[in-house]
């Protein structure tokens, strides 16, 4: 939309305010300020609507008289309407204080919150992008709607009525004495729903209380190879904990095969394709019904290729309760060498990747694993083909997957052990129709399901 020139026609003088004022809205807040001046039209339009005065942004190195002049303009214009605000500084304090009653959102970058000590009532979102510490009559001392609050870093007071209310805190812990600011945390925040931890010490913590009952999302984040993340887990492991994230380097997970151990779903995602068996995250579904992921942040060059399967998986682990197991052909035959127990273990999902390079789009040969089976009472054996590249012909690469799962399926039958299903899935359905008419021997049943299915 251009802005009418002197002598031209105003093209918009016919449109009615609420769609110019539409058209506005689309605009940054910088844009709002100019179009406000180009015509009384459009001035009396901008100043008409107040929620186009509602969203403030002006963190972009602005002098401190310009953001002063941008904020109180703003304010003064917004009315009463919920106002998100990203431009909360000491220099706009003694403005932000009369206005800080129907503030909805707010990021500050002070360097103290003397003017936050003041009723709230509309504020849902409170980011502190400085390590300052907190008021304990922060927001006047009441309790209001305050749900999420972000903190450059985790430091509470003793007492502060107004986060009753919050249900979601993200924090970083460099430098914190955990386990007291902890405890605080718990106190303060008892409808805490989602906790997200960020730069997590070596050091692990001891002598917590019980974490809010209503706490179900926990993302934590460390960049210490020596971090005992099992203890952060244990910390904040609620009745309610269903999801939990967590990234960390490759050398931490040690402390968390207790929890693999324990899983009754796990799925393991490989990483690079061109560095085999390196995995990149590890899913588990624990007894509880909690979801644990784990999400390696180190690129782990320097490691030999079956040193990332160590780490996640344990030599001669026991799984007892594992009933679906999900991994890359990749990862899934360096595995198996470690002698598993599956004793529980009813559906395997192996997912082969097209090869990145080379000159044969598959390596089949990996399929050896599937000897190893002769240990479990597997019901079903799923092969997802996953290709990378456009390929005409998928036929012969059926085909070839159909020879190597007879010939180890065959070693991995026994009088002690019930015949696997093997389903194939990732091939067209003319494929599938193929080769389902031919893969009938006697004591393995292959069947391929196409995407249409």
């Amino acid at each position: 939309m251009s802005s009418p020139t002197r002598g031209s026609k105003d093209l918009t003088a016919d449109m009615p305010p609420e769609v110019l004022a539409h058209v506005f809205g689309w605009l940054h807040f910088l844009d709002r300020v100019r179009v406000a001046c180009v015509s009384r039209y459009w001035r009396s339009t901008a100043l008409q609507f107040p929620a186009l005065w509602a969203d403030i942004r002006l963190l972009d190195g602005r002098r401190k008289q310009s953001l002063v002049h941008l904020t109180h303009l703003a304010l003064s214009r917004s009315g009463r309407h919920p106002v998100d605000l990203e431009c909360g500084t000491e220099f706009t304090a003694h403005i932000l204080r009369e206005h800080l009653d129907h503030i909805r959102t707010l990021l500050w970058v002070g360097l103290n919150m003397d003017c936050l000590t003041s009723p709230a009532p509309m504020l849902e979102v409170f980011r502190c992008a400085t390590s300052i510490p907190f008021p304990p009559n922060f927001l006047g001392g009441q309790v209001g709607v305050l749900r999420t609050l972000e903190l450059r870093i985790l430091d509470l007071p003793p007492a502060c009525p107004a986060l009753a209310s919050v249900t979601s805190l993200r924090t970083e812990t460099e430098n914190v004495d955990l386990a007291p600011m902890v405890n605080r945390l718990w106190k303060l925040c008892p409808l805490l729903e989602t906790l997200h931890l960020r730069d997590l010490p070596a050091v692990g913590v001891s002598d917590t209380d019980p974490p809010p009952v209503s706490l179900a999302r926990l993302r934590l984040r460390t960049s210490s190879p020596d971090c005992n993340v099992c203890q952060f887990v244990d910390m904040c492991m609620s009745p309610s904990l269903k999801e939990v994230r967590i990234e960390l380097q490759m050398q931490a997970t040690l402390s968390l095969s207790s929890y693999m151990r324990s899983a009754l779903e796990l799925s393991i995602e490989q990483g690079d394709p061109r560095r085999e068996g390196f995995v990149k995250s590890s899913t588990a579904l624990l007894p509880n019904g909690c979801t644990m992921q784990l999400f390696f942040t180190d690129s782990d060059e320097g490691h030999r290729s079956d040193l990332s399967v160590e780490k996640v998986l344990e030599e001669g682990s026991t799984f007892p309760g594992l009933h679906t197991l999900t991994m890359p052909l990749l990862i899934f035959h360096l595995f198996i060498r470690k002698r598993p127990h599956f004793p529980a273990l009813e559906h395997l999902r192996i997912i082969v990747q097209q090869e990145p390079s080379g000159a044969n789009r598959f390596d089949w040969t990996r399929i050896y694993c599937l000897a190893f089976l002769r240990h479990y009472a597997v019901a079903t054996v799923t092969i997802d083909v996953r290709y990378l590249t456009p390929v005409e012909d998928k036929l012969s690469d059926a085909r070839t997957l159909v020879t190597h799962i007879l010939q180890h399926a065959k070693s991995a039958s026994s009088d002690a052990m019930p015949d696997s299903r093997y389903v194939v899935r990732g091939f067209p359905p003319e494929v599938a129709r193929a080769l389902n008419d031919r893969c009938c021997e006697p004591g393995h049943r292959i069947t391929f399901e196409s995407a249409e299915q």
